[in-house]
């Protein structure tokens, strides 16, 4: 049972909209673009394996939550890609979408890959983040009363990689592997430690309990392009509001619903909050009382009342 549908990454979507407003003439544009084809990669392998849970087709109670973002006592964050509870286990899986040779400097905690070409990248350690994660949850799991062994593995969504040796006695292994994992676990932890009420309720506590997306903003607004973009123009041209409806100069683009994309990224890069002064500021409107007709048409929540009031944009603004 799905209990928690895939969705982009909180960090995706800030590197979506971070790459619709950063200056290509930005020192650091080149490096931000790299990391959103990297996400945005990673959230394609992520597709790739939930299709397989499908093809799978478990016989087991079992639930699956997916990108599960969590904060633990300290305030650190944990971003899981998956998780699947059975009465016999929690698995969590750290899924990658990369190709090459992969190995592994365990005294180090080196993680890499060897390109066709000879190229060598490093990545973060896969099993040290792991790892991280499963302390975590074991402590939840035991606060809460449940004694579920928790166990992770890291899946490749590519099957054009290889492993080289190094990673031999390490949980790692190719999705199309996943099947068979899955089958000897339920072989090894053949004892259920939840009945399915209690499976039930603690995939609750996790998604309920923990699940909480947070932005973590790392760009000055001062470096970001403001204005309502055109998306026809991919994202280069400014608007301007015109007759209740926002036009492109470039293309003749009439659009009355532009305005939630440029709200969608204030929320992602500066806050969720705006008041009429930042709103007119950042889509570029003079008229108090026009932004204010706007923003009443919108729909948000309202806090305070006229000059301290503050609209909350809500997730769903898109």
């Amino acid at each position: 049972m799905l209990i928690l549908e895939r969705q982009k990454s909180s960090q995706l979507l800030y590197y979506q909209a971070l790459l619709r407003r950063i200056y290509e003439h930005d020192v650091e544009y080149e490096d931000f673009h790299k990391q959103l084809l990297s996400l945005e990669a990673g959230h394609s392998g992520e597709q790739r394996t939930d299709r397989e849970f499908i093809d799978i087709a478990l016989t087991h109670p079992h639930t699956l939550l997916y990108n599960l973002e969590l904060l633990n006592a300290q305030g650190t964050s944990h971003q899981i890609d998956s998780i699947l509870v059975t009465p016999n286990f929690l698995l969590i899986l750290e899924i990658k979408n990369m190709n090459g040779t992969l190995f592994y400097n365990a005294t180090h905690h080196e993680f890499g890959r060897i390109r066709h070409n000879g190229q060598v990248d490093i990545f973060s350690d896969p099993f040290a983040q792991s790892h991280r994660h499963q302390t975590v949850l074991e402590r939840l799991l035991h606060h809460w009363g449940f004694m579920l062994p928790v166990m992770y593995v890291v899946v490749v969504a590519n099957s054009n990689v290889r492993f080289d040796q190094s990673l031999q006695h390490y949980p790692i292994l190719q999705l199309s592997g996943l099947r068979l994992y899955i089958e000897r676990l339920f072989e090894k932890y053949s004892i259920e430690y939840v009945n399915t009420t209690e499976l039930e309720k603690l995939s609750t506590y996790l998604l309920s309990t923990l699940h909480r997306p947070a932005v973590k903003r790392f760009v000055a607004p001062e470096r970001l392009q403001k204005g309502v973009l055109c998306a026809k123009c991919q994202f280069t041209e400014v608007m301007v509001y015109v007759n209740r409806t926002w036009y492109c100069p470039k293309c003749g683009e009439r659009n009355k619903k532009a305005v939630h994309q440029a709200l969608h990224d204030y929320r992602l890069l500066i806050s969720d909050r705006i008041t009429n002064k930042e709103f007119r500021d950042f889509v570029g409107i003079e008229s108090m009382q026009v932004a204010s007709k706007i923003l009443s048409r919108l729909g948000y929540e309202k806090i305070g009342d006229k000059r301290g009031r503050v609209y909350i944009i809500s997730e769903d603004c898109l």
